[in-house]
């Protein structure tokens, strides 16, 4: 597209947000090659074994999306539709793991997994509709701050409530998954009178739990860094960083890991 140029009195503001923007994402992905690094040892002995089975493309997709956009969010320096189809392939792959756990605690139950599936096609669909339809009406442009430094930005900001709608669905993908989960908890707890005889049970809840107040926490500062003027660049910075569904590829990837160990503990 033709290169639009920025009016010289705003080009100091947008220099020190884009700086700021890059400092948090360089520290984000730091986070994200740490968490990588320490589990390095597990991800060796599970899942390079068998590179190309569907549960270990599944699980590098997941670690390794979150990686890459957000250093070619670093390396672009500035926002891209790049990082909306990341954020909609990171959420879909965490939510089909979960899917994946629910029905094993159902020994995959055909009917549960029909519609099981069937939801997750249409939360798929409703957030790649979003995605198209915000991208197309943001107007990607690129703007010139100075002679030979480029930038891409929106010319037009979608209305607020798409960013709420974006996460309304995995919200309740979620809590379908959570909900179906604990019943089957219960009904272990009941039979059993705890989860002594049924580790792999307990892996599952617990790891559930965790991930629905995961979605929560990141849908929360989502929603709050897009509904709210925040003045503060660096606090913006941040609360877009928290609200980023890159946070839960670290997740992603030990929800698989704990599975596995539990399966090699020999759990039920």
């Amino acid at each position: 597209s033709d290169v639009e140029p920025v009016d010289p009195s705003l080009v100091p503001l947008f220099v020190s947000e884009l700086d700021i923007s890059q400092y948090t994402g360089v520290a984000f992905l730091t986070l994200l090659v740490y968490n990588t690094i320490i589990t390095m040892d597990k991800e060796i002995k599970y899942f390079w074994v068998s590179p190309r089975s569907f549960v270990s493309l599944i699980y590098f997709a997941n670690r390794y999306i979150g990686i890459l956009g957000t250093l070619s969010k670093i390396v672009c320096k500035s926002k891209c539709s790049w990082d909306a189809l990341k954020d909609w392939m990171t959420i879909l792959l965490i939510d089909y793991i979960l899917l994946m756990r629910v029905l094993a605690l159902y020994q995959q139950d055909k009917r549960l997994a029909a519609c099981l599936r069937t939801l997750f096609g249409l939360e798929a669909a409703f957030g790649l509709g979003i995605l198209i339809y915000s991208t197309i009406y943001e107007e990607i442009v690129v703007g010139e701050l100075a002679k030979g430094v480029l930038f891409c930005g929106e010319n037009r900001i979608p209305t607020k409530v798409w960013g709420t709608l974006s996460w309304a669905a995995p919200m309740l993908y979620a809590l379908i998954l959570m909900c179906l989960a604990l019943y089957k908890a219960a009904e272990h707890w009941r039979e059993t009178a705890g989860f002594s005889q049924f580790t792999l049970v307990k892996v599952l809840i617990q790891d559930q739990a965790i991930y629905f107040i995961m979605v929560i926490f990141v849908s929360i500062m989502e929603i709050v860094s897009d509904q709210l003027y925040i003045p503060n660049a660096l606090l913006s910075a941040i609360l877009n960083c928290m609200g980023s569904p890159s946070l839960l590829c670290v997740l992603g990837s030990h929800l698989l890991v704990h599975l596995k160990e539990a399966g090699e503990r020999g759990a039920n």
